[in-house]
């Protein structure tokens, strides 16, 4: 019952359909599973959602179908939309994610170079305090 749910609404939708749509009755359950695919929708979605709205595809007659066009039209947008929203969030958290971890790298690179400078700096005053020291020997021949 799907296919031919989503038949009537994908021809109505694509014009392109109607010379691969076998007959009134005959459908081509390959393209419509393609035509989800691309839309990045699953059956049990399609499903789900219709039954939200009030449609149950296992007890729809062909002969309601134009009557629900504009609800299953309705249904498939949301679900579009839904799945857009979902993914910009996904792609939102993903950017956090790689801007928190470059920001701990920098802070990480900038703890390193703060410890190579203060290891560099007490190096350079114990060998300047060594040099004092030699001083000290050679004039008070110690």
């Amino acid at each position: 019952m799907i296919v031919y749910l989503l038949t009537v609404f994908f021809f109505f939708s694509f014009p392109t359909l109607e010379a691969q749509i076998e007959g009134n009755s005959g459908i081509n359950p390959a393209l419509l599973q393609s035509e989800m695919a691309k839309r990045g929708l699953t059956e049990a979605e399609v499903r789900a959602k219709l039954l939200s709205k009030g449609i149950n595809m296992d007890e729809i007659r062909p002969e309601q179908l134009p009557s629900l066009r504009g609800r299953i039209e309705e249904a498939i947008a949301e679900l579009e939309r839904e799945k857009r929203e979902k993914e910009a969030k996904i792609k939102q958290a993903q950017e956090v994610q790689v801007r928190d971890s470059v920001v701990r790298a920098a802070e990480v690179e900038q703890d390193r170079a703060e410890d190579l400078v203060k290891k560099e700096a007490r190096q350079a005053s114990k060998k300047k305090a060594d040099d004092i020291r030699e001083e000290i020997k050679k004039r008070f021949n110690c």
